[in-house]
Order: C-alpha cells, then structure tokens, then sequence
C-alpha cells in the first residue's frame, strides 16, 4: 500500500480565477460557484468537487498575472459532454512557453494544466499568461487557481497561502494515504491530521465520494484545543472563524468508517493573511473598495503611466527649447553688421536748447 510521501515544499501563494488581479484580455469569462461530479476511472466511485471562485469561457481568450517570484502552476478544469476533442491551451512566463501537464478530453475536477515546477524561473517580477486558443462546442474551460512560490521579501498580507496535501506543515495520522497526486485521504475512523498556521482563518477543501444516493462526510474540527466545532460537509469547504494574527494549531479528525460514511479526501488547506468581510455585511459591494493588493498594482501601473507621460513631456520641452535657441540665433545672425566707432576728442557735442 503506497505511503504519503510528506516533502519540505516552499510556502505557496495561491490566488484564485476569479481574484481582480488577474487581467482577463477578452469578452466571454464567466464566474460561478458551482460544485461538479466526478466518476472515478478506477473504480466508478464518483466524487464531489467544490470549484467556488473558478473563472470559465467556452470561446478563446487570455489571462495574465504578473507576481514576484518564481515556479508557478494552474489548475482549471473543462466541463460539458465528454467527447473526442479537448481544449487547446498553451502558458508563458515572460513569452517563454511552459509545460502543459495534461491535455484530456474531459477533466472535471481542478487538474494541474501548467506546470512550471521545473521551468527555469528565476526569483523576481514575471509576467505569466495563459491562451486559451480553442473550446470544443458545449465545453466549458475553467481556471480554478493558480500558485506560485514568491520572493524572498514579498510581503504575504495581501495574499492566501496554500498548502497542498504533502506539504510538511500538515502532520498525520498513520491511516492517511496518498488518494492521488494532489489529494489525500483516511482510511479509518477517528483519521486526524493537524497543521500550525498563522493568519486570521484557515479554510480547507475536501472532495467527497459519491454512492447512487448523496452522501455527506462528516469530520469536527478544533483550533488551539477549544471545543470541537462539529462539520457537516455539505458545503465541502470547511472554514475556521476569523482570529487574530497569531500563530494557531488546527486540528480535524473524521467521523466514521469508509464503510459507513464517506471518507473526506483533503484536497488542499489556504490560511488568509488579510480580514475577510463578515458574511453578516450588507451583500452590495462598495464599489469604491479597492483590495491592498489590487491597489499596489493599480499604483505601479498609474506611476509607469504618470512616469512615461512626465517624461514625453521632458523630451518634448527639450526639443522646443532646441530649436528655440535655433530660431533665436538665426534672428541674430540675420541683423546688419554695426560698427561702432570711438567719437573723436575734438568734436564737440551739440548743445540741445530745451
């Protein structure tokens, strides 16, 4: 039986397909909050995915994102009737094409599409893009999230930061195994895991077997040792209240058997570095709000444009003061020669009679 393999991987931003920093070049992205099946291949359990925050287009379009760092990765999927032809996508980093991992017909739950794990990337400002040349017919294509391993120095408080199911933040209980390559899962009742964390709340994504009826995982989770917060998932996404930014220990422990209840793949945990707004906010958006984060680009694009326009003005003033000084010599060198002569000692001055 394959163990779960835990690495020492870097800490991860993550940044979802429908957050403002991402620039969508083209008509036709719509968000959703849907929540998609998938039947398994291996052996026909089907298994429920949460795709809150995804970003689709069923025509071809393009995203880019510029962030400091280096390694990065997506995740999308594509929806609709399975048939014999796929999406056709390609991704860049700076114009440099990076690897694509997958190119199936139909990928229903978040798969890793682009994967510049082994690119070489070096440390500082990118710009990544995504094309998305082609959609067959009744297809959707979604970016679901993205990830990218940031700077040294690059400030997390604006940001998510993701931990991925072997990431050596998260300890386990003996009776989790590797599900597949970007999941994890129990294999008996009272399966617990844990992981420390600093930031104002925690959330983590679970998918869901699925039997011919609907079936609810059920899984308490605790934070700092205070009463356990008991979880149905229903939502699949399960999130802690919003704390302080204090260093904080969460701890989820599974209810049932596999035999009895379906088991709660975890298929990734975020901690937010930044307030939430209360769900208990008007639900009108103040559309004069502007995210620390989206600011901060907004501000290194308004100083490139201010600093451009500051020096066109420059060289424009230069210019004129060039040919001014050329005019105003031209002027001088077209005036009549005058000679001045000394006046003669023995001329005598005329006497004016007022």
């Amino acid at each position: 039986m394959p163990e779960l393999v835990i690495t020492v991987t870097p800490e991860l931003i993550v940044v979802n397909g429908s957050d403002p920093l991402l620039m969508y070049s083209r008509s036709g992205w719509t968000s959703t909050s849907r929540k998609i099946v998938e039947e398994s291949e291996v052996d026909g359990t089907r298994e429920l995915h949460d795709l809150r925050s995804s970003r689709g287009t069923s025509t071809p379009g393009t995203i880019s994102f510029g962030y400091n760092g280096s390694c990065i990765q997506v995740y999308g999927s594509l929806d609709g009737a399975a048939d014999d032809k796929t999406a056709n996508w390609a991704c860049y980093v700076d114009g440099n094409r990076i690897k694509g991992s997958i190119a199936p017909r139909i990928f229903a739950k978040p798969s890793r599409i682009c994967d510049g794990a082994h690119a070489t990337v070096s440390n500082g400002p990118h710009i990544f893009t995504l094309v998305v040349n082609s959609v067959p017919r009744n297809r959707t294509f979604w970016l679901d999230w993205l990830s990218y391993a940031p700077s040294i120095g690059v400030s997390r408080e604006d940001f998510s930061t993701l931990l991925l199911p072997h990431n050596s933040a998260i300890s386990y209980h003996r009776t989790w195994l590797p599900h597949d390559e970007d999941s994890a899962k129990p294999t008996a009742a009272g399966s617990t895991l844990t992981v420390g964390f600093t930031g104002t709340s925690a959330s983590w994504y679970w998918t869901v077997p699925q039997t011919s009826a609907p079936s609810v995982g059920q899984a308490t989770y605790s934070v700092d040792g205070a009463p356990t917060v008991f979880t149905r998932t229903t939502d699949i996404t399960s999130s802690t209240p919003e704390f302080e930014a204090e260093p904080r220990l969460l701890k989820t422990t599974q209810l049932g058997s596999p035999s009895d209840s379906p088991p709660l793949t975890l298929s990734r945990i975020t901690v937010e570095s930044r307030a939430v707004p209360s769900s208990t906010a008007t639900p009108i958006a103040n559309p004069y709000y502007i995210s620390g984060a989206l600011y901060k680009h907004l501000m290194v694009i308004f100083g490139s444009v201010l600093g451009g326009a500051l020096g066109i003005f420059v060289i424009g003033l230069m210019v004129a003061c060039y040919f001014w000084s050329r005019k105003e010599r031209r002027v001088i060198d077209e005036q009549p020669l005058v000679t001045l002569r000394r006046a003669s000692p023995n001329v005598t001055a005329p006497n004016f009679v007022p």
